[in-house]
């Protein structure tokens, strides 16, 4: 008790243990301000328990407790310790008891909730749906202990929804939705979990990913009901998975309708976006111009701060707004080809609105609140329109627009600069390209795309050493910039650095898997470090992206050849031939194939297929006539051979020919004739003193063309060039495979 108590109390009736508990919360104000002889004079004039009887006077107590504690002499024990026994095995039997174990049954079933979610997040699914279905199995436990021992009303509910919801969630993570939905289902129908309702949204996100948009809509919608009107972000959001599912379905006008409710309730990024795809979609460019503007409207936080910090807010804001960017430049490079008569005019449209919008307007107002940010996008914007240009051959465009950018004050001179690099690379004008693409460096020394033309420019101007180091710098700076990856691969193929190029593009197809240039290129490798079966593989798996690629396919049949496959060697070249008649290697393989074969009539067609192709080229028809001779057709021979030398009377293999032909068929006067036109042509192109006559008929085919290296060009705002003069591969061939078997004399092989 607080204050005063009335005179003449009883004092001894208040418990021993407790004699200053009136003091105790006595103020000092009611005793200052009290006249002498009121509760002062009384205090002083009475005695207390504790009070000795002596003659002299008791000094005036004070007004605070003293601290008096019955039992003087006992040892200090302020919580109590000393009677701990009897409470110590009390606390025991409640240890023991079956609300302490419940309580320890959920604790641990929390516990593996948390376990379980911060798996996933880590994204070790399995891990997590594991411990998801423990959790579930412990809380069915502690449910049956709870019923058995008569504690119905400690059961929680809340846990059990959490077990359930969360093993739904893990199931959805694993990719088994059939399982998720079954939970979900479950839980919407049990009356005791309040708000399962809004589980619905789950439900419709699976039937959404299952693509079975028209369930997924009446979930949403269902969900949408059981919100409260209140909620009405939750309600916009769910509106937003309704129009998506319409979008899927293609029926625009249902999805425009969301989405414009939502532009009109709470606005965001994404939606307007989306409303402007459905304009598109229906082709109402009044309507894309609307869109546009009303994505232009829609509020960024901290879109007008122009601070930048280092702290959580400050990225959280640079996230929003360069997704809202991101969105904006979308929409615009969407609508810009058709919102007017060209897509010149339509990008003009579209930057005149970011940089000066029409006074008065809301896009005004809003525009002009962040002033800074707009003019930024409106020249990425330009930068997508010099692009366009590009897309569409129009050089000078491209180069009017990068040069204005590069004028402007705004700080992306290095990606302007890089264009311009990238263009004149494209022109062939080297010193322009070298001088922009040190600029751009100079500008930006963390601008990988500035790099890598720099690094093009030393390379085609065979500075490989230099070109090395600009591309390793460039990976350094982009780890996955797959030009200078690429770029940096031919470089060290072109310096004989095999392995590392290797190494180089199979890195790259980690990146890339399904790109056949850089396949084709490991082939190549594999073939040069002469590991034929590799070589093999990487071919076939190259023919699987592009199977009427008749070179690849003719290098399969090459090495068919060095594996001494023939079977397979004549299936590559015979698809080749289909692909690519024209193939002078492939033509020329097939045509000695057939006479090895002693198919003479077959070999015919392909030389003189190959002599259409090269018709200046004399040594195809000498195969022709060959053949003629080796299936006895020797009048055809004949007439073909003097059709050659009234031609090529200079032909030492035609003149030849005919005195073998003349010679066996006993025609002694015309071979006379030719015999001496023969010893004329032979006097004069008799050979220098230690050089051996190099014989047409032991002469080996054409080799092999390389394959053609697809060459990858990729504009944007900050454009990289992978145009590289790449050499062509060398890929040694034997004489020996191609040539015809000797028979009778050496005049019986074909001239190659």
């Amino acid at each position: 008790m607080y204050g005063r108590y009335a005179a003449g109390s009883s004092v001894a009736a208040q418990d021993n243990n407790d004699l200053y508990s009136g003091f105790d919360g006595a103020g000092s104000s009611s005793i200052i301000h009290e006249p002498i002889g009121g509760y002062a004079m009384q205090a002083m004039a009475r005695g207390t328990t504790a009070m000795q009887m002596t003659e002299d006077p008791r000094p005036m107590t004070s007004v605070k407790g003293a601290g008096y504690k019955s039992n003087v002499g006992s040892p200090f024990d302020p919580v109590a310790q000393t009677h701990r026994g009897k409470m110590a095995a009390l606390k025991k039997k409640i240890e023991n008891g079956p609300e302490f174990v419940a309580k320890e049954m959920e604790r641990e079933i929390n516990q593996l909730i948390v376990e379980s979610a911060t798996a996933k997040v880590n994204r070790s699914y399995v891990v997590a749906l594991d411990k998801a279905k423990e959790a579930v199995r412990r809380e069915r436990l502690l449910v049956r202990h709870c019923e058995q021992n008569g504690l119905a009303e400690h059961i929680n509910v809340d846990l059990s929804f959490a077990t359930q919801f969360n093993l739904a969630v893990q199931y959805t993570a694993n990719d088994m939705m059939n399982e998720a939905l079954n939970i979900y289902t479950v839980m919407v129908k049990t009356k005791q979990f309040a708000n399962a309702g809004r589980l619905r949204v789950n439900m419709g996100n699976i039937y959404y990913k299952q693509k079975k948009y028209p369930a997924a809509i009446k979930m949403y919608r269902m969900a949408m009901d059981l919100v409260g009107a209140t909620s009405k972000d939750t309600r916009y959001l769910i509106m937003r998975n309704i129009g998506n599912a319409f979008v899927r379905l293609g029926q625009f006008q249902d999805a425009i309708q969301a989405f414009e409710s939502i532009m009109d309730g709470a606005a965001d990024s994404q939606t307007g976006f989306n409303l402007v795809v459905c304009y598109f979609a229906l082709g109402d460019k009044d309507k894309m111009k609307k869109g546009f503007l009303q994505l232009l409207m829609v509020p960024v936080e901290g879109m007008g701060d122009d601070k930048v910090g280092g702290d959580l807010l400050s990225k959280y804001y640079a996230k929003r707004q360069a997704a809202h960017s991101k969105y904006v430049l979308w929409a615009a490079k969407l609508i810009a080809p058709v919102i007017e008569e060209t897509s010149d005019a339509g990008f003009q449209w579209l930057i005149s609105h970011l940089k000066s919008p029409k006074p008065g307007s809301d896009a005004g107002a809003h525009v002009d609140g962040s002033r800074s940010w707009y003019e930024r996008l409106s020249m990425e914007l330009e930068l997508c329109h010099g692009i366009s240009f590009l897309k569409q051959g129009d050089f000078p465009g491209a180069m009017a627009i990068f040069r204005s950018i590069e004028r402007q004050q705004l700080d992306m001179h290095d990606q302007a600069a890089c264009n311009l690099s990238f263009l004149y690379f494209l022109e062939g004008d080297y010193a322009q390209a070298k001088k922009y693409a040190d600029m751009a460096v100079q500008e930006n020394r963390y601008n990988a795309s500035a790099l890598v033309n720099r690094g093009n420019v030393h390379f085609v101007e065979d500075e490989f050493d230099a070109a090395q180091e600009m591309y390793l710098e460039a990976i350094g700076v982009e780890a996955d910039c797959t030009e200078a990856v690429f770029n940096l691969a031919l470089v060290y193929k072109q310096l004989g650095k095999l392995e590392d190029a290797l190494g180089a593009f199979r890195k790259l197809h980690n990146l890339c898997p399904k790109n056949p240039e850089i396949i084709s290129h490991i082939a190549d490798i594999y073939d040069l470090v002469d590991v034929p079966a590799e070589a093999a593989e990487w071919y076939k798996i190259l023919l699987g992206l592009v199977p009427t690629d008749g070179n690849a396919l003719a290098r399969l049949g090459r090495i068919a050849c060095k594996l001494e496959d023939q079977t397979q060697a004549l299936h590559c070249f015979t698809e080749a031939y289909q692909y690519n008649p024209v193939s002078m290697e492939v033509i020329s393989w097939l045509g000695v194939w057939y006479v090895k074969s002693e198919l003479y009539e077959s070999a015919i067609l392909f030389f003189q297929r190959a002599a259409e192709i090269e018709p200046g080229e004399i040594k195809w028809k000498l195969m022709v006539a060959s053949c003629y001779r080796r299936m006895g057709a020797m009048e055809k021979a004949l007439q073909l051979y003097k059709r050659i030398h009234s031609q090529e009377p200079d032909s030492v293999e035609c003149l030849r020919y005919l005195c073998s032909i003349y010679r066996d068929t006993h025609q002694d006067a015309l071979y006379e004739e030719y015999a001496k036109k023969l010893e004329r042509l032979d006097r004069k192109e008799e050979p220098v003193a230690g050089q051996e006559p190099v014989r047409a008929e032991s002469a080996t085919p054409t080799p092999a063309p390389s394959v053609p290296v697809i060459e990858d060009v990729k504009p944007g705002a900050m454009p990289v060039t992978s145009t590289m003069a790449v050499p062509a591969a060398k890929v040694a061939t034997t004489a020996t495979d191609d040539e015809f078997d000797a028979e009778d004399d050496d005049d019986e092989l074909l001239p190659m």
